[in-house]
C-alpha cells in the first residue's frame, strides 16, 4: 500500500545491509511528502528509494561499503552495529565480504 505519511515514521530499510537508501536511520527524518510503502500484514515500512532498490535485503560489496562508512558516523553507530550483527547472524558467509573490505 502506498501512501503519504506523517513525519514520525522511519524506513525499515535501515535494518538491512547498507541501511535505508534515502539515509533515514531514526524517526522524524521524513516529511509529509515522503512516500511510504507499507505492508500491513508484516508491518514493514519502506521509503521510495528502498522499495525500488533490488539490493535491499542482500549483502553486496556496495552495501558492505555503506555499512563500513556508517560505522564512523556517531549518530548511526548503534543502529549500524545492530544491522551488522543481524546480517552476520542471518547470512554467515557475509563475514567474508566484511573482512575483505
Amino acid at each position: 500500500k502506498t501512501l503519504y505519511s506523517s513525519t514520525g515514521w522511519v524506513c525499515d530499510g535501515r535494518e538491512f545491509s547498507g541501511g535505508c537508501r534515502a539515509g533515514m536511520y531514526d524517526f522524524h527524518q521524513s516529511t509529509v511528502y515522503t512516500v511510504t510503502f507499507r505492508d500491513n500484514e508484516c508491518g514493514i515500512d519502506f521509503c521510495e528509494r528502498c522499495i525500488f532498490d533490488k539490493t535491499v535485503g542482500r549483502v553486496t560489496f556496495a552495501t558492505v561499503d555503506a555499512d563500513i562508512l556508517a560505522v564512523n558516523e556517531s549518530s548511526a553507530q548503534p543502529l549500524v552495529c545492530t544491522r551488522l550483527c543481524n546480517s552476520l547472524r542471518r547470512i554467515p558467509w557475509a563475514a567474508q565480504l566484511y573482512l575483505s573490505r
